[in-house]
This record gives structure tokens, sequence and C-alpha cells, in this order.
């Protein structure tokens, strides 16, 4: 009955683990590992999904010529668009390109204008006006000196191409080429449903081959489905590298230490087990994974390793039945791997989503370890045992101990008092080092003149009116910090649907419509060249389409909406989530400005109801303010959690006191490392925090309560445990140590640091912490006796 119930338990157990593999997705979204609350952050991603930023792909292209950019690219944009892989490719300025997207461009601007500028517009098409507005043209034609500037002058001449010149989009061609031409710029959407990142794939594929026919031209891919693509490749590579790389590595070091095959293989395949049970339980509690919280993996390969060594070199020590091993080293990997746990799962209090999921996998991964380990590894392996395997210990002297003790700490507090690890809050250590998607981008800001230091104000609401009131009162604030010589430069969208002002233009617009006839005879009459007037012809006949449209009258042509959507966005999918209406404009501010200044700015557009100043520049001070909260949200709760921990496995004080000290001096040598080395403190690698002190506790456990199990005897405890510890050192610092190569900055930012801070705890706690414990209890023997 036993065995049934135990079956029954291991089938639902299997059952539930495969569940979770089933039900885990991975993202790699770069703000689902920043925290949203964060106005900042929060404004970016909004911009993010509600622009469509997420689905769209950038082709560059580099000719040697203008002429043969502008071939290639007009080729290239036919040829994706023939393979249905795009539901439309902009290769060029819709508005100079196409009459017609710049005709309805100039309606619907003219559409939004203030009523009195729309009245005094449509005064001139009045019989009288109209007559004297014609002869003027004319005669003003008679006396240009440029004939196309006279050209210009009879194909307009009630001005109403003028409304465009502040600025508007229809005129950029900054958007789509290069100064001299010869650099282009492909915005390439998604015309099937399917994945983007196979989408992405899909057209780099068809690229490559189209340009086997244009040996001389250079093309590079970037925008969110292939930076997330590429992002998810490189990380993948990088975890694999790592992982392999680890266990090779432990391999190699247990044959080495050992010489045996058996348990060598039994622990690689204990270790596998433990990272699909983490994977499993991580499917279980997040359903979607960030990539990058597979960083993981490696790190856990090394820790969930340190069990198995520890049990292993007991049970060759002892020569003992696996059970009286397991009883006499369960206590302290039960302990070592409670308070490592507790230690990343504080880190969930933190505010960096990515970071809580990660740590909270790592936490999972090492209480999965330590059962594991403890209920299988030693059971195939009874015969080991049976014969003792004495290893003579390197025991360094007291004096020399408590030497390296004091050298140490001195060294440190020098060192940091001298100079301390900056702090590097920028976003980028998260995402990926050098994929190209990144070097891509940078070059197509670079080519169109793009600063990518400017700001950006994003307005959203649920209805087009706030959204107006919000742009409005921004444009008095960024007016008056122009005048202080706070701001450089700014610009708003000009053409935002306004339904009030729009209701009352759209008569005068139809009404002016209805006067091209008499415009035609008119013009006759006085000699007038009909057939230069195309603009103001185009112009009048989307007059009258847009002012027929029922509702909000929004661009109908796809050109002229892909360029309204670079500046305002209409959210008509179903997602409670985002508003309904989007605008952005652009802030540059002055070089010279103050953090005070600046966080001044800030404020007073946060002030503006749906209203928000955002920008890379400015995420990387929210995000220190928030990383200096999450020291106290995190650090004050893990330290109460450590004591009562400690507390209850060593109920001594002196023990207390001493695993404290060692993640004291651990974290003090090792900030004295980095700032020796030149290292930062970034959004990653300050997880390494919370993962040394557990592996410092940890180690210190192991050590403390192998003294007292022995009494103190130096050379029994590095027997049966200290040999371990430090292979257990050794093979940790290589799981972090194989993140070090990661293509991910932040990722190879931990591994270096971890690495180091793990051989710094596996030095204290094994060489130097048996002396102050032996002194302490000299100490109290004698006060005993």
């Amino acid at each position: 009955m036993k065995k049934i119930c135990l079956g029954f338990a291991a089938l639902a157990a299997l059952s539930l683990l495969a569940l979770g593999l089933f039900r885990l997705q991975f993202s790699a979204d770069i703000f689902g590992l920043l925290p949203k609350e964060l106005p900042v952050i929060n404004a970016l991603a909004t911009y993010q999904k509600g622009f469509k930023r997420e689905q769209e792909l950038l082709i560059s292209l580099r000719a040697n010529s203008a002429y043969e950019a502008e071939e290639a690219a007009s080729n290239l944009a036919a040829t994706l668009l023939d393979k249905q892989l795009a539901k439309q490719v902009v290769w060029q300025n819709p508005a100079e390109q196409d009459n017609e997207v710049l005709s309805e461009l100039l309606a619907l601007q003219w559409l939004n204008v203030a009523p009195e500028k729309m009245a005094k517009l449509a005064a001139q098409f009045e019989p009288a006006a109209m007559n004297r507005i014609l002869a003027d043209a004319l005669v003003s034609s008679y006396e240009a000196d440029d004939p196309f500037e006279s050209a210009i002058g009879l194909s307009d001449p009630f001005g109403l191409a003028k409304i465009s010149a502040d600025g508007s989009l229809d005129s950029n061609t900054s958007l789509v080429a290069s100064a001299d031409g010869r650099f282009r710029v492909l915005y390439v959407s998604p015309a099937a449903d399917q994945t983007l990142a196979a989408w992405a794939l899909s057209i780099k594929s068809s690229a490559a081959e189209w340009q086997a026919d244009y040996g001389d031209v250079e093309l590079g891919f970037a925008g969110t489905p292939v930076f997330n693509q590429e992002f998810s490749d490189s990380l993948a590579s990088d975890m694999q590298k790592a992982v392999l790389g680890t266990l090779l590595l432990v391999g190699l070091l247990f044959f080495w230490a050992h010489r045996r095959l058996l348990p060598l293989v039994w622990l690689v395949t204990l270790l596998g087990l433990v990272l699909a049970a983490t994977v499993a339980i991580g499917g279980q509690v997040f359903g979607t994974l960030n990539v990058i919280s597979l960083g993981y993996a490696a790190v856990l390969m090394g820790l969930a390793a340190d069990y198995g060594l520890l049990l292993y070199q007991a049970h060759r020590s002892g020569a003992q039945p696996a059970a009286a091993t397991i009883k006499q080293v369960a206590p302290s990997i039960l302990w070592a791997g409670l308070t490592t746990s507790v230690a990343f799962l504080m880190v969930g209090r933190g505010s960096l989503p990515g970071m809580t999921q990660l740590g909270v996998l790592v936490a999972i991964g090492i209480v999965v370890a330590a059962f594991v380990m403890l209920g299988l590894y030693l059971w195939p392996l009874q015969k080991a045992g049976a014969t003792p395997e004495q290893q003579k210990a390197y025991v360094i002297s007291s004096p020399a101990a408590w030497g390296a003790s004091a050298g140490m700490l001195l060294f440190a507090l020098a060192v940091l008092v001298w100079r301390l690890p900056a702090v590097d809050t920028d976003p980028d250590t998260l995402g990926p080092g050098q994929v190209s998607a990144t070097q891509v981008q940078d070059e197509i800001d670079e080519q169109l003149g793009r600063d990518d230091e400017s700001l950006f104000v994003l307005f959203s609401a649920n209805n087009p009116a706030a959204v107006q009131r919000a742009m409005n009162a921004t444009g008095d604030v960024l007016k008056s910090q122009v005048e202080q010589g706070f701001v450089a430069s700014y610009s708003l969208p000009n053409w935002w649907p306004n339904a009030a002002v729009q209701a009352s233009n759209k008569p005068l617009m139809l009404q002016m419509a209805t006067q091209w006839p008499t415009i035609v005879e008119q013009a006759e009459t006085i000699g007038y060249p009909v057939d230069f007037m195309a603009v103001t012809q185009n112009a009048l006949a989307q007059f009258d389409a847009v002012a027929k449209r029922e509702g909000m009258g929004l661009p109908a042509l796809p050109g002229s909406a892909w360029l309204f959507g670079q500046t305002a966005a209409i959210n008509t999918a179903a997602d409670d989530a985002l508003p309904g209406f989007f605008a952005v404009g652009q802030v540059a501010l002055v070089e010279d400005i103050s953090a005070v200044q600046r966080d001044a700015l800030l404020r007073l557009v946060a002030d503006i109801p749906n209203a928000q100043l955002s920008g890379w520049p400015l995420a990387s001070a929210g995000l220190l303010e928030a990383m200096q909260g999450d020291l106290l949200a995190v650090a004050v709760p893990m330290l109460l959690v450590l004591l009562l921990v400690l507390f209850l496995a060593y109920r001594g004080i002196g023990e207390i006191v001493f695993s404290l000290f060692s993640i004291a001096l651990t974290l003090l040598a090792l900030m004295a490392v980095m700032a020796l080395l030149g290292w930062q403190w970034n959004l990653m690698n300050i997880l390494a925090l919370p993962l040394l002190v557990g592996v410092t506790v940890d180690y210190s456990i192991h050590t403390q309560l192998a003294l007292q199990r022995f009494k103190g005897d130096l050379q029994q405890v590095y027997q049966h445990v200290g040999h371990a510890i430090a292979l257990a050192g050794i093979t940790t610092a290589i799981g972090f140590g194989s993140l070090a190569f990661a293509n991910n900055e932040g990722l190879a930012t931990l591994g270096k640091v971890a690495s180091i801070g793990v051989v710094l705890a596996c030095v204290i706690s094994v060489l130097l912490q048996p002396h102050w414990w032996r002194a302490l209890h000299k100490v109290q023997s004698k006060t005993r006796a």
C-alpha cells in the first residue's frame, strides 16, 4: 500500500512538472525586466505598444550613390510585397511621392485649424476675393525672377500648402534617407498573423536572396522584432555555452578530485533533473519567463553541485552507509539551502520584475537541489563509501589566519575610502551586447540625424479632447522652459483631431470644395493657366472627401496613415490596458541642464493630466532611485530573516556573528576588487549581493556545523567538509564564470562579480573562519573552567 501511494505521488508530481513545462512561455520583452510603476518606464512601454513599434521592422540600405540607393530600396520593397511578407513597406516619404497623400494631409491639417483661421481661408473663395487673388498670383508669376518660384505661386494661389510649414511630417525627408541620399531606411509592417520572431527570420532570408542581385548594396536589420529574435538567440547561445561549460568543468574537477566515474555521471544526471524540475515549477509559478531569467541556469548548476559534492566527500571520508551520511550532513545542507533560498526570495521584494523572476527561480532551484541530492544521490553509490578516503589537509596556522583576516579587512577599507565602485543604471545592460540590431539602430539614428539623448512627451487619454488639452498645456510649459534656457527646442503634433473644431470646419470645407468650377471659370477669364493649379485642385478634392467622412477626420490613405502614425495613434484594439488615443512630441534639453532643473521640468509635465515626459536618458535616473529604494526593501528583511535562520541553525551568538562578519568581509573585499578593476554595479550584477550573502552563509553553516561535530579538529573538518567546500566553491565560481563570456552585458558582469565573490566567500569560510571559531570556543572553555 505504501509503495502504491508513493507511486501515485510520484505520478502526480511528474504530471504537474509536465504541465508546467507545457504551460511555460518565454518573452524577450526588455520592458518585462523594468519596473513599470516608474512613470518614465511606463511611458516608454506605453509608447511602444500604443504606436505598435514592437511590430515594425526596419531595414537599412547603403549604396554607392543616392540613385542606386533609391532604386534598390524601391526594388526591395516591391520584392517583399510581392512575396506577401509585408502588409506595407515605406521606403520613401509618402507625401513627397504621392500628391494624393500630400493633399489629404493638407486637408486634415486644415480640418483641425482654429475656426477663425478656417473662416479667413473660406473668405478667399468668395467670388470677389477669388478674382483678386488669382489676378495677384498671375502678376506675381510674371514678376518672379525664378521660373520655379513662378510655377509654385501659380500652383497654389490661395496658400493651401502653407499650413504645413511648421515642422510637419509631410516634408520631413529625414524619416527615410540620409542627407546625401546614399543611406535609406525601409519601414516594414507584418502581413500575416505569425510570430514576430519567425516573421523577422523570413524577412532576413528573403532580403538575403534579393541581395544576391545587388552585390554593392549593404543591408542591416533593426526594430523590435529583429531585436527580440536576436536577443533570444543570443541568450539561448549564452545559456547553452554556460550550462555545458559548467557541467564539463564540474565533471573534470570532480573526476580529478575523486577518480570515480559512476558518481560523476549520476551527479550530472541529477543536475539535469534539478534544472528541468526548476523550469517546470517556474512555468507553474510565472507562466511566462523573460529569457534573461534563464541566466539562473548556469548559476544553479554550480550551486546544486555543491550539495552533491558535500555528500560524496562526507560519504567517502566516513566509510558509512548512505543513510548515516545523509543524517550527518542533512542539517548543514538544509540550513544552508534555506538561508540561500531566503536570500534570493528577498530579491522578489525589489522593483525589477526580471530580477524578481531570476531570484525566485534560483530560490526554487536551490530547494529542489537540496531535496534531490539528499534523497537520490548517495543511494546508488553505497559501495563507494566502503573504504575510507583519507586526505591530508593543509591547515594554515592561527597567526597566519588572523593576519590574513586583518589584512583583508584593512586593505578593503583603504581601497573603498579611496574609491567606491560606480553605479551604472543604463537599461542597455539588460539587453544583448553586440547583436547587429542595436548596431544597425545606432547607425540609423546617426545617418538620419536623430539625437539618442532627446526626450519625448507622450500624451494618452481615452478621448481626443483630453489629449488636445494636454498638448496645449504642455506647449505652454515647454515654451516657458525655452525662454528660461532649460529646453533647447521642442515640437508637438500640429494635426491632432479635434472633434469640436472639425464639426465647425467641415461645412466651410465642403463649401470651398464646390468652388473649383468657379475658380476654373474665373481663371480662364483672366488668362490664368488652370493646368498649373494642381495643388489647389487636389487639395479641394480632399477637402470634399475628408469633410464628408463620418465621425472623426482621420487619414484614409496608407501613406497618410503611416505619416500620421509617426506622431499620433488611435488604439482600436480591444486592449483595456491601453488608452484609446496617443500623441507624441519631441523635446531636446540644453546640454548643460542640471539634474535639479531636469527634475523640475519632469514635475511640471507630470502635473499636466495625460502627459508624460520620458526617454531612455531619464530612465537611468529613475532606475537609480528604484535601486536605492530596493536596498532598504530587500536588505532589511533579508537581514532579519537571516538572523532568525542562523539562530535556529546555531543556537549561539558567536556563530551568528562569525557568519555575519564573513558576509561583511566578503562584500567589502569584493567591492575593493571592483573598485581596483574599474567594474561598476548595474541592474543585473546587483543580484550578486543576495547571492553572495546566501553562498557565504551556506559555506559558513557547513564549516561551523562541522566544527561543532568534530569539536574543532581542523584535520577532521577539512577532510570531511573543507575539501568539499573548496571544490564546491570552485564549481560555483565556474558556474558564474561561464556567464562572464555571455554576449549579454548584464549576465557577463554578473558572472564576473559573482565568481570573484564566491572565491572570496570560500577562502574566508574555509581558511579563516575556523580559527575565529576555535578562538571563541577556547575563550568560552577557559571562562567555564
